[in-house]
């Protein structure tokens, strides 16, 4: 989506509209839709889908292809804040994450084209787990998707490290 306005500490994607969306439906034919866990449930109880309900309906006026997510994307801006205490006990994570998954898949299912399930994963998180830990919660999510909506195509993103990042040789 292509304008950002700011909610408390958190930017938030909006349609564009005007000239940009006019320019945006000539230039692409795809878009994707961020779907942050920590804006869709601001709390354990509460679900926000109207921005991204927006998202869609102006996607799909536009005629776009549209690609979801990523669902799990484990750092500080898309883990929602309630989830911090939880987060010590893995497997109570992984029931909540799936929970989100699942009612996430559900309610967008039949809409989209391409589901982005994770991101990051292969990179230290937000929440602190194990190389295995964050192998699992993928893997779950991945089946979650799978078996909701078998049909659409699934998307796993890592990150890539370049020469530049790696640490240096010590000298010889």
């Amino acid at each position: 989506m292509a304008r950002s306005r700011t909610e408390g500490d958190k930017s938030v994607e909006q349609p564009p509209s005007g000239k940009v969306a006019k320019w945006f439906s000539a230039a692409f034919n795809t878009v994707v839709i961020p779907l942050v866990w920590s804006q869709i449930q601001p709390t354990e109880h509460s679900w926000e889908w109207e921005l991204t309900e927006a998202q869609w309906q102006w996607s799909r006026e536009q005629g776009m292809k549209i690609i979801a997510g990523p669902l799990l994307r484990p750092n500080r801006r898309c883990l929602p804040g309630w989830l911090d205490p939880v987060s010590r006990d893995f497997d109570l994570l992984l029931q909540r994450i799936c929970t989100f998954v699942e009612a996430t898949v559900q309610r967008l299912q039949g809409r989209v084209h391409v589901w982005h399930v994770a991101a990051g994963m292969n990179v230290e998180p937000a929440v602190r787990m194990s190389e295995e830990e964050r192998l699992r919660l993928t893997v779950a999510a991945i089946e979650r998707v799978r078996r909701l909506d078998p049909r659409t195509p699934v998307i796993v993103a890592g990150r890539i490290v370049t020469g530049c990042s790696r640490p240096s040789a010590p000298p010889a």
